[in-house]
């Protein structure tokens, strides 16, 4: 809970700020933070689209933002200290808030956040939900697979054309998906039924997480950082 708190106040951050220097210092904070996490940065799925994705924002900013001193000109395009201000802000801003996502989703133990939640209130039939879908994720990818490459054994194609051909066997491919998801979480229904779950209102933990002083001395400390830069942005202090 403590690290979501983080994520939220880091994310707010991010939004309310109009500085790239700022931006910047945040997300090579963000980064710094993954280091010591040992979050393997450079081998997290979806890197790459993440970066790209950077890089066209940055560059979307930096063409059609005209206005300000001009850096740069080449024909008709025109580089200007602003579009290039916003080109940093956008795309830094992006960055970080995204690997703050990967930061939290990397050290942090589903099981251990489902269970605080739980104990701060939230449903354990909910809480028992999120888990169980967390655990199914990969499952439901191994059978995916299962299913599209055992089509392809039976000679089925997706290619594109003809369209009619690619939407008919796109249709039966999520069919036997559906299916097949069905059949797991009726499996998981009847196992839950025998086990008597849900028969009480009452939950028990076979494991408690304990908010300490060393959580609380943090929570504070972070909301003080983040009322101290509300109050710079805005120019309190």
């Amino acid at each position: 809970m403590l690290k979501l708190s983080f994520m939220t106040l880091i994310s707010m951050m991010l939004m309310l700020n109009n500085k790239w220097i700022l931006e910047m210092t945040l997300l090579l904070a963000i980064i710094f933070l993954m280091k010591i996490g040992k979050v393997p940065i450079l081998k997290i799925r979806g890197m790459r689209m993440v970066l790209s994705a950077s890089l066209f924002l940055f560059v979307i900013q930096i063409v059609f933002t005209q206005t300000g001193k001009p850096l740069f000109s080449l024909l008709k395009f025109q580089l200007t200290d602003i579009g290039l201000q916003r080109g940093l802000l956008i795309s830094t801003r992006f960055t970080a808030i995204i690997f703050t996502g990967f930061l939290f989703v990397f050290i942090t133990n589903p099981n251990n956040l489902i269970y605080s939640l739980m104990q701060v209130g939230i449903s354990h039939r909910i809480g028992f939900s999120l888990i169980t879908a967390l655990r199914l994720i990969t499952i439901f990818q191994i059978e995916i697979e299962k299913i599209y490459y055992s089509s392809l054994f039976k000679g089925v194609t997706y290619e594109i054309f003809p369209v009619k051909t690619f939407f008919r066997n796109l249709t039966n491919f999520f069919k036997l998906i559906f299916i097949s998801i069905f059949e797991k979480v009726d499996a998981l229904v009847r196992a839950l039924e025998g086990r008597a779950f849900n028969s009480t209102n009452k939950r028990t933990y076979f494991r408690e997480i304990e908010f300490t002083n060393k959580d609380l001395s943090l929570l504070i400390l972070g909301i003080g950082i983040f009322i101290i830069f509300i109050m710079w942005i805005y120019g309190v202090v």
